[in-house]
């Protein structure tokens, strides 16, 4: 069973973490590069939002029962797959979860030009994500 609370609680979490990024979309990949308290507060943002949307994706999953997700990346898939986000857009966004396991796994070999290019570009796509499950949580209260 979905608990629609908790999903509201990390959509929550997860607009806060976005809000806290966008600031920082307004420094030059030279200043990020360069300060490392930007740096890593980006690195940590990112990270937080990245594991906020596949928690959400996983506890969606398990509440409806149909599938038990091999990894994130499937888990962002698993989401396409069940209509919860447009399958199109989990193809896009699932590469997300394997930079979340750079982030995590091989912290030393990030390079600071992705970095800035998922501060840059990526903060849309987990607005995008979060109005697709704000959508689906809607259709579970009217079905």
């Amino acid at each position: 069973m979905v608990k629609k609370q908790l999903v509201l609680e990390m959509l929550s979490a997860l607009r806060e973490y976005i809000n806290k990024l966008k600031p920082l979309q307004k420094l030059s990949l030279d200043e990020i590069a360069s300060d490392y308290v930007s740096y890593w507060a980006v690195l940590h943002g990112l990270q937080m939002a990245i594991q906020c949307t596949v928690d959400i994706g996983s506890h969606l999953l398990s509440g409806i029962g149909t599938e038990r997700p091999a990894d994130y990346k499937d888990v962002i898939l698993g989401l396409g797959r069940q209509g919860i986000i447009p399958a199109d857009f989990a193809k896009r966004f699932q590469g997300i979860a394997g930079f979340r396991n750079i982030l995590v796994h091989q912290y030393l070999q990030v390079d600071v030009e992705i970095v800035y290019e998922k501060l840059e570009e990526g903060l849309e796509d987990f607005q995008q994500f979060m109005v697709f499950v704000h959508r689906y949580l809607q259709k579970l209260k009217n079905g």
